[in-house]
């Protein structure tokens, strides 16, 4: 028997183990995990709380949201990171917006080194950015 032809390739190739594309994906998975677990644990409280992954701007940005036109009435309210990482520096960006009941905070940006510090400095920034959310949106209730 042969070998099987190799599977096709459309586009660009795949980047290289230990490129910063593969850099930036490692980062964006750790985020929308943390995103993820934060979400589930403040969806007890906040009903109809949805994740969402997207690309905007060449950028990533991985958020929770409620309301908004699909949302049943709702007054919009959301929370989004937008990672940018640069591997080849070694460091990430991270830009917090936050929108409570239609009214937009001020966005608050985080840089650091994405080294296991810079990592675990980020978790501690997703997470306040996940307590102040949920303090504006009950103190505004």
């Amino acid at each position: 028997m042969s070998d099987p032809p190799p599977a096709p390739t459309v586009g660009r190739a795949l980047p290289a183990l230990g490129s910063p594309a593969l850099h930036a994906l490692g980062l964006l998975d750790e985020l929308q995990a943390q995103v993820t677990q934060c979400a589930e644990a403040l969806g007890e409280h906040v009903h109809r709380l949805r994740v969402r992954r997207a690309l905007y701007d060449g950028a990533w940005v991985v958020g929770v949201h409620i309301g908004g036109r699909a949302g049943g009435g709702l007054a919009y309210s959301r929370l989004d990171f937008e990672l940018r990482a640069d591997g080849r520096k070694g460091s990430v960006c991270v830009l917090r917006r936050l929108t409570v009941r239609d009214r937009d905070a001020p966005s608050v940006s985080f840089e650091a080194s994405s080294d296991s510090e810079g990592r675990r400095r980020m978790a501690g920034f997703v997470e306040a950015g996940f307590l102040e959310f949920a303090r504006s949106f009950f103190e505004s209730a």
